[in-house]
Parts: structure tokens; C-alpha cells; sequence
């Protein structure tokens, strides 16, 4: 057996799960789109982790030689990294739509011959079926331990969740993470400037217990080499504090590098109260800051008549490029990625 270099390991893995684009010249692309790996763009200072982690060159200076590593962290990107991952769906569900009825040692014999290019040997089979097995186990015990969930309706009473807020007969959108209304994708007729604003109601019912990102709206999949948007609620463990709002902009700094600047407001969200939240975003640079613009955050306390307005103006590092057309705009979530979801109303 030989390793493969970075860029066919990755290629292998796009065409094994039948995602690969042909592409023949042309401009370079995103990291994450499935096109041959000599189209992907090299960013200094967000490398692409699948490649760089094979041993892939920078690309910015010449080697003499490439190194050709074998390491541990190979194989724990291998089999735990997302990306890696979602290739291995993929790959599973191309197999299972090819013929859905065959049994466990077909689909194992099937994926053999797939990877390796030669029919499998009777312990290659066997250890699939028993990993097949395994699996099918581990599921239908979990299924049986966890408490039955009755799925919610995606709109509740606006009443119970914004009292004194809203008129009788009105609702609000539920987001509850684990169900069928877990975020909401929207279809705005155009797509934002670089200069705009977030504004809502919402009512918080927890934060996550670790940095993970309570997210209220964004147009971002979660990649930092993707530029993107996102507004939302620090977990419990977030290095910039637990509770507070929190802009994360992905877009270009000054050397028109792909850049992730999270802009920290110092601004709690309280919990299981109705909160007034805001976010505006201007290209105008503050006093002493010779480049980027700004962010005014607005936090109330709508349970509390006599509560003011907490405001908050931040400073970022980039000049633009956050507003990503390709990307969904999502209320609760971010497009495409499971986690950082929402936990009450908006």
C-alpha cells in the first residue's frame, strides 16, 4: 500500500462519494466545493485542514520536496473529521440507493470493491458485516433509551413567551433543537449590503454549556474558509464570555486576506426573558482605527418596564467580502451546519 498525496486523497474521497465536478480551467475555487483539488484556493492564513494535514505545500513559496507524513492526527481526521465524514455519507447513501434490498455482506463487498478497485476478501466482508451489525445495535439502543419527543408545532402562543407584548391571536417562532423546527431558512428577495441590520425579539431558554454559539441569524455554514455572517449567544465556556452577543464576520482584512473576526459586544443576553437585540453594521472606521468599520449592539430587558437600553460600539477588522450570496440566509442556525442552533423564540 502506498499514501496517496493530499490533493487525490481528497479527490478520491469526492469521487467515491460521486460529488466530484469536472472542471476544465477557469478561476479557483472554494475549498469545501467538490472541484478537482488544483482548483482550490490557497489562503495564508486559512489553510484547507484535509489538505494541509497531508502534507499539501502552502503554495506560496517552492519546495524542493514534499513531505509524505504518516501520522495519527491522519487518521483521527479520517475518522472523526466532518469533512471526511460527509464524504462517508454520501458514499453510504450512493451505495444504498443503488439497490436499497441487498443485504449487509452485498453493501460490504460493494463498498470493497469501490475504495479498492478489487472484489473483497471473505474477513473484509465479514468485518464489514459485523461493523454494519454494531452499528445497528448501538442505534436502536439509543433509540429505545431516549424518552419519546413529541415534535412541536413550528408557532407558538406569542403570548406565553413575549407577555404584554403582543396582541391577542399572534404567534412566534419556535426553535427547539433536535426537532423538525430546528431553524428556519428565509428567501429575502435580495441579499444584504455590507452595510445593515439585525433587529428582534427573542426569548433565550438556555446556552450551550460549552463555547458553542446560540445562533439567531446568519449567512454562514460554520467554515471560516467560507466567507459569511453570523449573530448570536456565547455558550457557557466561550473564551469571550458566557451570555453575550456576539457578531462573527468572515471576510476580507486589509491585505484582502480571508479573515474570521469575532466581534464580542460585552453585552449579556438574559435568559427565559422577553430581550429587545440588535446589531448594525456600518464600514465607517472608528477614531484611532485606520481600517475596517464598526458594530453597534443594542441589548433590553422587555420584562423589565424601567430597564434602559445597554448599546455597545465595536470595532472590526475587515473592509467587506462577509455577505456571501452563495450562502442561505437562516434564522436559528447557520446553512447547512447541525450545531449552534437556537433554543426558544424569535
Amino acid at each position: 500500500p502506498q499514501r496517496l498525496d493530499a490533493e487525490q486523497a481528497r479527490d478520491t474521497l469526492l469521487l467515491l462519494a460521486g460529488e466530484m465536478k469536472d472542471k476544465t480551467g477557469g478561476a479557483s475555487e472554494e475549498g469545501l466545493k467538490p472541484y478537482p483539488s488544483i482548483f482550490s484556493r490557497k489562503r495564508r492564513n486559512s489553510p484547507d485542514e484535509f489538505l494541509a494535514r497531508f502534507d499539501a505545500p502552502p503554495g506560496f513559496q517552492s519546495v524542493a520536496q514534499r513531505d509524505a507524513t504518516n501520522t495519527a492526527l491522519q487518521s483521527l481526521l479520517m475518522a472523526n473529521g466532518e469533512w471526511p465524514l460527509e464524504r462517508a455519507r454520501a458514499m453510504a447513501n450512493r451505495l444504498f440507493n443503488e439497490d436499497s434490498t441487498a443485504l449487509p455482506a452485498d453493501f460490504a463487498s460493494r463498498a470493497v470493491i469501490r475504495v479498492l478497485g478489487r472484489p473483497a476478501t471473505a474477513e473484509e466482508v465479514q468485518g464489514g458485516v459485523a461493523f454494519l451489525k454494531a452499528q445497528q445495535e448501538q442505534i436502536e439502543a439509543a433509540r429505545a433509551a431516549a424518552p419519546p419527543v413529541e415534535d412541536p408545532s413550528a408557532l407558538a402562543d406569542a403570548s406565553v413567551w413575549f407577555p404584554g407584548l403582543t396582541k391577542a391571536g399572534e404567534s412566534t417562532a419556535v426553535f427547539q433543537p433536535g426537532t423538525a423546527h430546528e431553524k428556519l431558512l428565509a428567501r429575502p428577495t435580495s441579499v444584504e449590503t455590507t452595510a445593515f441590520f439585525v433587529e428582534a425579539v427573542v426569548y433565550l431558554e438556555s446556552t450551550y454549556p460549552d463555547s458553542s454559539v446560540r445562533t439567531m441569524v446568519s449567512r454562514w455554514n460554520g467554515d471560516p474558509a467560507t466567507r459569511g455572517w453570523s449573530l448570536g449567544v456565547t455558550g457557557a465556556k466561550s473564551k469571550h464570555g458566557a451570555g453575550q452577543m456576539v457578531l462573527q464576520l468572515i471576510g476580507d482584512d486589509f491585505q484582502a486576506a480571508l479573515t474570521l473576526d469575532v466581534v464580542a459586544s460585552g453585552l449579556k443576553v438574559p435568559l427565559k426573558k422577553p430581550v429587545y437585540v440588535a446589531a448594525v453594521l456600518s464600514p465607517e472606521t472608528l477614531p484611532g482605527r485606520p481600517y475596517g468599520g464598526n458594530v453597534r449592539f443594542l441589548v433590553r430587558d422587555l420584562s423589565d418596564s424601567a430597564a434602559v437600553v445597554q448599546e455597545a460600539q465595536i470595532p472590526h477588522a475587515l473592509g467587506g467580502g462577509f455577505v456571501n450570496p452563495e450562502r442561505s440566509l437562516v434564522l436559528g442556525g447557520r446553512d447547512g451546519q447541525g450545531p449552534h442552533v437556537w433554543a426558544g423564540g424569535i
